[in-house]
């Protein structure tokens, strides 16, 4: 088997690769970063490369948001020597931020505690004004019902001495009025009993017959010397 060797083209490879791609155009990659400054950009890079053919770079397209924008090195110098006077600024507005909420609260607190010190001292007033009210009212209703007490009782005292003295005058009466009539009594018994003794001395035959009167009265029989001599009386009858 012969093998037929290969011919040597006098065209350079460049311009057979030119020749074979001709109808189809160039593939260009889109700028992922884009820097600032004196830097020359991606896309000029492959812009000037865009005429020895195409790239054959595979990474995925960058999205459709814009790209980041970077400062450029003397920003961030002028940022960096910034930092410290604008963090000095900030920590400044802060406190003071800090000491204005503090002297707010105090007044705040101060405002509170005059607020409620000033309801004590009224609730502590109207308490005593109402204590001593309460206890003036009580002191003359206590005055008034003493006052009303004492004079019943008085009154009272006045009725039990007047009944008394009715009930002393009455007793003194009565007693005086009893021992009168006791004395009538004793003094019309007594003339009685004399005239009784007269009657019978004379009208009785003996002493004995006037002590069997006498005893039938239940009357006490009369002393041995106003008798009658013995023996000249009758005797009892028996039964």
């Amino acid at each position: 088997m012969s093998s037929t060797p290969l011919r040597a083209s006098s065209e350079p490879p460049t311009s057979i690769l030119k020749r074979k791609t001709a109808s189809t155009p160039p593939f260009v990659l889109k700028p992922i970063i884009q820097r600032t400054g004196p830097q020359s950009s991606v896309s000029d890079s492959m812009s000037a490369t865009s005429d020895q053919g195409p790239s054959f770079d595979h990474r995925p397209a960058p999205p459709s948001s814009p790209p980041p924008q970077y400062l450029p090195p003397d920003s961030i110098q002028a940022a960096l020597h910034e930092w410290p006077h604008s963090s000095h600024q900030n920590y400044t507005h802060n406190q003071q931020v800090a000491l204005e909420l503090y002297s707010r609260s105090n007044q705040n607190n101060e405002t509170f505690r005059q607020w409620f010190q000033n309801l004590l001292d009224q609730s502590h007033s109207s308490l005593a004004s109402f204590y001593d009210d309460l206890l003036s009212t009580a002191a003359a209703r206590y005055e008034t019902h003493r006052e009303s007490l004492q004079s019943q009782l008085n009154s009272l005292e006045a009725s039990y001495n007047v009944f008394k003295a009715s009930v002393e005058t009455q007793r003194r009466e009565s007693y005086h009025l009893h021992s009168r009539q006791l004395a009538k009594t004793k003094e019309s018994f007594r003339s009685m009993r004399d005239s009784i003794r007269l009657h019978a001395v004379r009208h009785l035959a003996s002493p004995s017959d006037f002590e069997n009167f006498l005893y039938d009265l239940n009357m006490p029989r009369p002393p041995r010397s106003a008798r009658l001599p013995p023996g000249r009386g009758r005797p009892r009858p028996s039964g």
